[in-house]
């Protein structure tokens, strides 16, 4: 895909054993994700959250390292928290799931016609 853009600043993070810094590099490091995801709504739903953890569970982050991960979390929780308050959770995941599968029938649709 032409001009895609991929999140990577946590690839950036290094070895610590300041838990506290680590918890507060991981809330900016939410705040930057949040950024990120704004400016490029398409790249929602390509599981980033998940490469994000993998890099962050794969990589030796030193003894506070930890909280690189724990001040993330927090502070996607809050965001997911303020975002809950404006819609519907429940019906948005139902939608989402019904236009996967629309997605994927008009697919097979597709390829039976070849």
């Amino acid at each position: 895909m032409a001009n895609t853009v991929y999140f990577t600043a946590h690839k950036h993070l290094t070895p610590t054993d300041d838990y506290g810094s680590a918890c507060t590099e991981g809330y900016m490091l939410a705040a930057r994700f949040a950024e990120y995801l704004k400016a490029n709504p398409g790249r929602a739903g390509d599981n980033a959250l998940g490469q994000i953890v993998d890099h962050l569970t794969q990589k030796d982050l030193g003894e506070g390292g930890t909280g690189y991960l724990v001040g993330f979390f927090s502070e996607i929780e809050g965001m997911i928290l303020r975002g809950a308050r404006t819609c519907e959770p429940m019906a948005t995941a139902l939608a989402h799931d019904a236009e996967l599968k629309a997605c994927i029938e008009r697919g097979l649709r597709e390829e039976r016609k070849v």
